[in-house]
């Protein structure tokens, strides 16, 4: 259901382009490309009692996992100018994209087993953004629906795995009971070239400003911890409607 929701806000983007001919100051288009992300302080929430020393007693490692990032906006210019000359531009967008982490255990009892956030988003956001010489930054704001809040993947193996520990399958589904992603807001950096009037390309910097993961009553010992989400993404931007 989001999914299709996100499609028609993107139809309707793109539909808004015959409006946007008419008016020189407005552009649509799509833009899409990669990301790394990370959620910080997730391996506090698994691992939480201070008899367990990382590095002694075991090892857990929190990684930046790849993702992507696709959608359309819609781009209004406060003043045309000149590529030498200063100007402003707001872009609204809609977005999906999918980002998380990914925890690594390993003990000395050759027990090793990982656990994947594979969390999707769909993403709206506001930014304001200056150019000047083809160069462009800005800043903005972002709201992201969490439309796979349990999509947690966990696989283990070695030696030291016991019978007991039970399934991967088993444990995965009491990870996905105990451990809820949310929605997400934060704020948005952005730093870009325009490579010729249709085509933009930019790395942006996405830090998180609340927990996006809740942690429900549990017999794992796992404690709520505040946890954000930060990305970096290098993505292109296409207008349709820009000559």
């Amino acid at each position: 259901m989001h999914i299709r929701l996100l499609f028609l806000c993107v139809v309707g983007l793109l539909l808004s382009c015959t409006t946007a001919r008419a008016q020189p100051n407005v552009y649509t288009g799509f833009i899409g490309g990669y990301s790394s992300s990370i959620i910080n302080n997730v391996d506090g929430i698994i691992i939480s009692e201070p008899y367990f020393i990382n590095g002694i007693n075991y090892r857990l490692t929190n990684k930046h996992v790849p993702g992507f990032d696709l959608g359309g906006f819609i781009s209004y210019e406060l003043n045309q100018e000149a590529d030498d000359v200063a100007n402003f531009f707001i872009d609204f967008e809609v977005r999906y994209s999918g980002n998380g982490t990914e925890l690594n255990f390993s003990n000395s009892q050759d027990y090793f087993y990982k656990m994947k956030f594979n969390y999707q988003y769909a993403n709206s956001a506001l930014i304001v953004t200056g150019k000047y010489n083809r160069i462009f930054a800005g800043l903005g704001g972002q709201f992201g629906l969490n439309t796979a809040p349990h999509n947690i993947v966990y696989t283990s193996s070695g030696k030291g795995k016991l019978d007991a520990f039970g399934t991967d399958i088993e444990q995965q589904q009491q990870l996905r009971n105990v451990l809820y992603g949310k929605s997400n807001f934060g704020l948005i950096g952005r730093l870009g070239l325009r490579i010729i009037p249709q085509l933009d390309i930019e790395a942006r910097y996405n830090y998180g400003l609340k927990n996006i993961i809740e942690v429900q009553p549990n017999s794992y010992n796992f404690i709520q911890k505040q946890n954000h989400a930060n990305s970096v993404e290098l993505l292109v931007k296409y207008y349709l409607n820009r000559d």
